[in-house]
Protein backbone atom coordinates (compact mmCIF):
# COMPACT_ATOMS: atom_id res chain seq x y z
CA UNK A 1 0.00 0.00 0.00
CA UNK A 2 1.01 3.58 -0.60
CA UNK A 3 0.74 6.48 1.86
CA UNK A 4 -2.39 7.89 0.32
CA UNK A 5 -4.07 4.57 1.12
CA UNK A 6 -3.25 4.49 4.81
CA UNK A 7 -2.90 7.93 6.31
CA UNK A 8 -3.95 10.39 3.63
CA UNK A 9 -1.16 11.73 1.48
CA UNK A 10 0.34 11.73 -1.97
CA UNK A 11 3.06 9.29 -2.88
CA UNK A 12 6.01 10.26 -5.08
CA UNK A 13 7.90 7.29 -6.44
CA UNK A 14 11.13 7.53 -8.45
CA UNK A 15 12.88 4.83 -10.45
CA UNK A 16 15.80 2.69 -9.40
CA UNK A 17 18.82 4.05 -11.28
CA UNK A 18 20.24 0.65 -12.10
CA UNK A 19 17.25 -1.49 -12.99
CA UNK A 20 14.64 1.13 -13.83
CA UNK A 21 12.27 -0.37 -11.28
CA UNK A 22 10.36 1.85 -8.84
CA UNK A 23 11.18 1.87 -5.14
CA UNK A 24 8.10 0.72 -3.24
CA UNK A 25 6.85 2.58 -0.19
CA UNK A 26 5.13 0.32 2.30
CA UNK A 27 3.63 0.90 5.71
CA UNK A 28 5.27 -0.51 8.78
CA UNK A 29 2.03 0.09 10.68
CA UNK A 30 -1.50 0.90 9.65
CA UNK A 31 -3.81 1.57 12.55
CA UNK A 32 -6.92 2.20 10.50
CA UNK A 33 -8.32 1.53 7.07
CA UNK A 34 -7.99 4.52 4.80
CA UNK A 35 -11.20 5.74 3.20
CA UNK A 36 -9.58 8.34 1.01
CA UNK A 37 -12.15 10.00 -1.21
CA UNK A 38 -9.77 11.69 -3.63
CA UNK A 39 -6.28 12.99 -2.96
CA UNK A 40 -6.68 16.76 -2.75
CA UNK A 41 -8.24 16.85 0.69
CA UNK A 42 -5.35 14.83 2.09
CA UNK A 43 -2.37 16.46 0.42
CA UNK A 44 -1.81 19.18 3.01
CA UNK A 45 -1.06 16.71 5.80
CA UNK A 46 2.28 15.78 4.28
CA UNK A 47 3.73 19.26 4.57
CA UNK A 48 6.13 19.49 7.46
CA UNK A 49 6.44 15.73 7.78
CA UNK A 50 9.79 13.94 7.76
CA UNK A 51 11.76 13.69 4.50
CA UNK A 52 13.78 10.60 3.70
CA UNK A 53 17.49 11.31 3.22
CA UNK A 54 19.25 9.04 0.77
CA UNK A 55 22.16 6.90 1.84
CA UNK A 56 25.24 6.12 -0.19
CA UNK A 57 24.96 3.94 -3.28
CA UNK A 58 25.96 0.65 -1.61
CA UNK A 59 23.96 0.92 1.61
CA UNK A 60 20.74 -1.04 1.79
CA UNK A 61 18.08 -1.79 4.34
CA UNK A 62 14.75 -0.55 5.66
CA UNK A 63 14.47 3.19 5.34
CA UNK A 64 17.23 3.41 2.73
CA UNK A 65 17.34 3.58 -1.05
CA UNK A 66 20.04 1.94 -3.17
CA UNK A 67 20.67 4.87 -5.44
CA UNK A 68 23.14 7.68 -5.98
CA UNK A 69 23.10 10.50 -3.43
CA UNK A 70 22.43 13.22 -5.98
CA UNK A 71 19.14 11.59 -7.01
CA UNK A 72 17.45 13.26 -4.05
CA UNK A 73 18.08 16.64 -5.63
CA UNK A 74 15.89 15.56 -8.57
CA UNK A 75 13.11 13.67 -6.81
CA UNK A 76 11.60 14.52 -3.45
CA UNK A 77 10.47 11.46 -1.55
CA UNK A 78 7.92 12.28 1.12
CA UNK A 79 6.60 9.88 3.67
CA UNK A 80 4.77 9.72 6.97
CA UNK A 81 6.32 8.58 10.20
CA UNK A 82 6.52 4.79 10.71
CA UNK A 83 6.95 4.16 6.98
CA UNK A 84 9.72 2.09 5.44
CA UNK A 85 11.17 2.34 1.95
CA UNK A 86 12.34 -0.65 -0.03
CA UNK A 87 13.79 -1.17 -3.47
CA UNK A 88 12.40 -4.40 -4.84
CA UNK A 89 14.86 -6.08 -7.18
CA UNK A 90 14.21 -9.00 -9.49
CA UNK A 91 10.44 -9.00 -9.01
CA UNK A 92 7.47 -7.22 -10.51
CA UNK A 93 5.60 -7.05 -7.20
CA UNK A 94 6.28 -5.15 -3.97
CA UNK A 95 7.48 -6.99 -0.88
CA UNK A 96 5.05 -5.87 1.80
CA UNK A 97 6.03 -6.32 5.43
CA UNK A 98 2.43 -6.64 6.63
CA UNK A 99 -0.92 -6.62 4.80
CA UNK A 100 -2.83 -3.36 4.53
CA UNK A 101 -6.35 -2.58 3.40
CA UNK A 102 -7.98 -0.18 1.00
CA UNK A 103 -11.64 0.79 0.69
CA UNK A 104 -12.59 2.19 -2.71
CA UNK A 105 -14.35 5.54 -2.41
CA UNK A 106 -14.26 7.88 -5.41
CA UNK A 107 -15.82 10.88 -3.63
CA UNK A 108 -14.05 14.16 -4.32
CA UNK A 109 -12.33 12.83 -7.44
CA UNK A 110 -15.54 13.98 -9.13
CA UNK A 111 -15.01 17.60 -8.02
CA UNK A 112 -12.65 18.77 -10.75
CA UNK A 113 -14.61 17.13 -13.61
CA UNK A 114 -17.76 18.81 -12.27
CA UNK A 115 -15.92 22.13 -12.18
CA UNK A 116 -14.72 21.65 -15.76
CA UNK A 117 -18.21 20.91 -17.02
CA UNK A 118 -19.66 23.91 -15.17
CA UNK A 119 -17.02 26.14 -16.73
CA UNK A 120 -17.92 24.96 -20.22
CA UNK A 121 -21.63 25.23 -19.54
CA UNK A 122 -21.36 28.78 -18.26
CA UNK A 123 -19.08 29.72 -21.11
CA UNK A 124 -22.26 30.24 -23.11
CA UNK A 125 -25.28 32.29 -22.16
CA UNK A 126 -28.36 30.46 -21.03
CA UNK A 127 -30.35 29.70 -24.19
CA UNK A 128 -34.04 30.07 -24.66
CA UNK A 129 -36.20 27.01 -24.10
CA UNK A 130 -39.69 25.90 -24.92
CA UNK A 131 -42.22 23.39 -23.65
CA UNK A 132 -40.42 20.50 -25.37
CA UNK A 133 -36.68 21.02 -25.16
CA UNK A 134 -33.70 23.28 -24.53
CA UNK A 135 -30.59 23.56 -26.72
CA UNK A 136 -28.46 20.46 -27.27
CA UNK A 137 -25.40 22.17 -25.71
CA UNK A 138 -27.34 23.18 -22.62
CA UNK A 139 -29.07 19.83 -22.32
CA UNK A 140 -25.94 17.73 -22.79
CA UNK A 141 -23.83 19.54 -20.23
CA UNK A 142 -26.65 19.82 -17.72
CA UNK A 143 -27.62 16.16 -17.98
CA UNK A 144 -23.96 15.21 -17.48
CA UNK A 145 -23.66 17.46 -14.43
CA UNK A 146 -26.77 16.03 -12.81
CA UNK A 147 -25.38 12.53 -13.27
CA UNK A 148 -21.99 13.41 -11.77
CA UNK A 149 -23.41 15.38 -8.85
CA UNK A 150 -25.77 12.61 -7.77
CA UNK A 151 -23.12 9.93 -8.34
CA UNK A 152 -20.67 11.91 -6.23
CA UNK A 153 -23.22 12.16 -3.41
CA UNK A 154 -23.88 8.43 -3.59
CA UNK A 155 -20.15 7.77 -3.33
CA UNK A 156 -19.91 9.78 -0.13
CA UNK A 157 -22.99 8.08 1.28
CA UNK A 158 -21.34 4.71 0.64
CA UNK A 159 -18.45 5.97 2.76
CA UNK A 160 -20.97 6.90 5.45
CA UNK A 161 -22.55 3.45 5.20
CA UNK A 162 -19.15 1.80 5.62
CA UNK A 163 -18.14 3.84 8.66
CA UNK A 164 -21.53 3.30 10.33
CA UNK A 165 -21.91 -0.35 9.32
CA UNK A 166 -21.90 -1.53 12.95
CA UNK A 167 -25.07 0.48 13.59
CA UNK A 168 -26.70 -0.05 10.20
CA UNK A 169 -25.40 -2.96 8.11
CA UNK A 170 -24.73 -2.02 4.50
CA UNK A 171 -27.87 -2.83 2.53
CA UNK A 172 -29.48 -1.60 -0.64
CA UNK A 173 -31.53 1.05 1.09
CA UNK A 174 -32.14 4.17 -1.01
CA UNK A 175 -30.07 7.16 0.08
CA UNK A 176 -33.22 9.20 0.75
CA UNK A 177 -34.40 6.51 3.20
CA UNK A 178 -31.01 5.67 4.72
CA UNK A 179 -29.92 9.13 5.83
CA UNK A 180 -33.06 9.87 7.92
CA UNK A 181 -32.63 6.47 9.58
CA UNK A 182 -29.05 7.28 10.48
CA UNK A 183 -29.74 10.93 11.36
CA UNK A 184 -33.39 11.61 12.26
CA UNK A 185 -32.74 15.38 12.11
CA UNK A 186 -31.95 15.22 8.38
CA UNK A 187 -34.83 17.11 6.74
CA UNK A 188 -34.26 16.89 2.97
CA UNK A 189 -35.25 13.31 2.18
CA UNK A 190 -38.09 14.36 -0.16
CA UNK A 191 -35.73 16.53 -2.17
CA UNK A 192 -33.16 13.73 -2.25
CA UNK A 193 -35.77 11.41 -3.70
CA UNK A 194 -36.46 13.91 -6.46
CA UNK A 195 -32.84 14.35 -7.52
CA UNK A 196 -32.48 10.57 -7.73
CA UNK A 197 -35.60 10.44 -9.87
CA UNK A 198 -34.10 12.97 -12.29
CA UNK A 199 -30.86 10.97 -12.23
CA UNK A 200 -32.85 7.91 -13.30
CA UNK A 201 -34.68 9.88 -15.99
CA UNK A 202 -31.32 10.79 -17.54
CA UNK A 203 -29.32 7.62 -16.86
CA UNK A 204 -32.05 5.30 -18.16
CA UNK A 205 -33.21 7.78 -20.81
CA UNK A 206 -36.91 7.61 -20.02
CA UNK A 207 -38.69 7.48 -23.32
CA UNK A 208 -41.50 9.91 -24.15
CA UNK A 209 -43.60 10.25 -27.28
CA UNK A 210 -44.35 13.96 -27.70
CA UNK A 211 -46.87 15.70 -29.93
CA UNK A 212 -46.16 19.38 -30.48
CA UNK A 213 -47.05 22.28 -32.73
CA UNK A 214 -45.19 25.36 -33.98
CA UNK A 215 -46.48 28.71 -32.80
CA UNK A 216 -46.52 31.81 -34.98
CA UNK A 217 -43.17 32.74 -33.39
CA UNK A 218 -41.72 29.35 -34.46
CA UNK A 219 -41.72 28.10 -30.88
CA UNK A 220 -42.44 24.45 -30.11
CA UNK A 221 -45.64 24.09 -28.09
CA UNK A 222 -46.38 20.87 -26.25
CA UNK A 223 -49.68 19.22 -27.18
CA UNK A 224 -49.32 15.82 -25.54
CA UNK A 225 -46.58 13.73 -23.92
CA UNK A 226 -46.88 10.03 -23.23
CA UNK A 227 -44.25 8.13 -21.27
CA UNK A 228 -43.29 4.61 -22.29
CA UNK A 229 -45.01 2.30 -19.81
CA UNK A 230 -41.87 0.62 -18.40
CA UNK A 231 -40.13 3.90 -17.55
CA UNK A 232 -40.21 5.02 -13.93
CA UNK A 233 -40.65 3.28 -10.60
CA UNK A 234 -42.54 3.80 -7.35
CA UNK A 235 -40.56 6.83 -6.26
CA UNK A 236 -41.16 8.39 -9.67
CA UNK A 237 -44.91 8.03 -9.21
CA UNK A 238 -44.71 9.69 -5.80
CA UNK A 239 -42.85 12.85 -6.77
CA UNK A 240 -43.83 13.69 -10.39
CA UNK A 241 -46.91 15.79 -11.12
CA UNK A 242 -49.08 16.27 -14.21
CA UNK A 243 -46.98 19.23 -15.32
CA UNK A 244 -44.10 16.78 -15.83
CA UNK A 245 -42.10 18.28 -13.00
CA UNK A 246 -41.25 17.17 -9.48
CA UNK A 247 -43.35 18.40 -6.58
CA UNK A 248 -40.81 19.95 -4.20
CA UNK A 249 -37.93 21.16 -6.39
CA UNK A 250 -39.88 21.68 -9.62
CA UNK A 251 -37.29 19.72 -11.61
CA UNK A 252 -37.79 18.93 -15.28
CA UNK A 253 -38.78 15.35 -15.99
CA UNK A 254 -38.64 15.42 -19.78
CA UNK A 255 -35.00 14.43 -20.48
CA UNK A 256 -34.67 16.97 -23.31
CA UNK A 257 -35.69 19.86 -21.03
CA UNK A 258 -33.06 19.38 -18.30
CA UNK A 259 -31.15 22.67 -18.07
CA UNK A 260 -28.96 24.71 -15.71
CA UNK A 261 -31.85 25.56 -13.39
CA UNK A 262 -32.11 21.83 -12.67
CA UNK A 263 -28.35 21.59 -12.18
CA UNK A 264 -28.40 24.40 -9.64
CA UNK A 265 -31.21 22.78 -7.63
CA UNK A 266 -29.45 19.42 -7.67
CA UNK A 267 -26.12 21.01 -6.70
CA UNK A 268 -27.83 22.86 -3.86
CA UNK A 269 -29.34 19.71 -2.33
CA UNK A 270 -26.19 17.63 -2.85
CA UNK A 271 -23.93 20.25 -1.24
CA UNK A 272 -26.31 20.88 1.65
CA UNK A 273 -26.39 17.13 2.31
CA UNK A 274 -22.59 16.80 2.21
CA UNK A 275 -22.16 19.69 4.64
CA UNK A 276 -24.77 18.11 6.92
CA UNK A 277 -22.82 14.82 6.90
CA UNK A 278 -19.60 16.72 7.59
CA UNK A 279 -21.20 18.40 10.60
CA UNK A 280 -21.99 14.96 12.01
CA UNK A 281 -18.56 13.40 11.49
CA UNK A 282 -15.69 14.81 9.45
CA UNK A 283 -14.16 11.38 9.08
CA UNK A 284 -17.11 10.23 7.00
CA UNK A 285 -17.40 13.36 4.88
CA UNK A 286 -14.97 16.30 4.86
CA UNK A 287 -15.56 18.55 1.87
CA UNK A 288 -15.84 22.18 2.96
CA UNK A 289 -12.11 22.82 2.57
CA UNK A 290 -11.63 21.32 -0.90
CA UNK A 291 -10.51 23.44 -3.84
CA UNK A 292 -10.83 23.11 -7.61
CA UNK A 293 -9.62 25.06 -10.61
CA UNK A 294 -12.42 27.03 -12.21
CA UNK A 295 -11.99 29.46 -15.12
CA UNK A 296 -8.30 29.82 -14.37
CA UNK A 297 -8.82 30.48 -10.66
CA UNK A 298 -8.60 28.36 -7.53
CA UNK A 299 -11.94 28.23 -5.75
CA UNK A 300 -13.56 26.28 -2.98
CA UNK A 301 -15.76 23.66 -4.55
CA UNK A 302 -18.76 24.97 -2.59
CA UNK A 303 -18.33 28.39 -4.20
CA UNK A 304 -19.25 26.93 -7.59
CA UNK A 305 -22.84 26.85 -6.42
CA UNK A 306 -22.80 30.65 -6.25
CA UNK A 307 -21.12 30.86 -9.66
CA UNK A 308 -23.92 28.76 -11.11
CA UNK A 309 -26.60 30.81 -9.37
CA UNK A 310 -25.22 33.94 -11.01
CA UNK A 311 -25.43 32.27 -14.43
CA UNK A 312 -29.13 31.42 -14.21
Amino acid sequence: MLPSHVDSGFHIVGEDDELGRPPVIVAAKAHDVDLSHGGRENSEKLRGEQVVGLKSHNQRGPGQLTRKPNYFSRTRLLFLRQWKVYVVRGTRFPMIESPDQLVTIVGSSYFQPISDLLSRLMGQQKPGSNEVQTSSHENGYCASLVLLLVTMLESYVMRVRYINRDRFPIKRIPVADYLPQLYPDYQRSNELTEIFVVRDVIAHNHLWEIDFAWSEESVMTLLQAEKESTAGDEKYKKVVNKQLRTNALDLNILPTKVDRTDVFKVFDIVWETLIFLESKNRNQCYVSHLYVRFNGQTKLFGELRDELRNAL
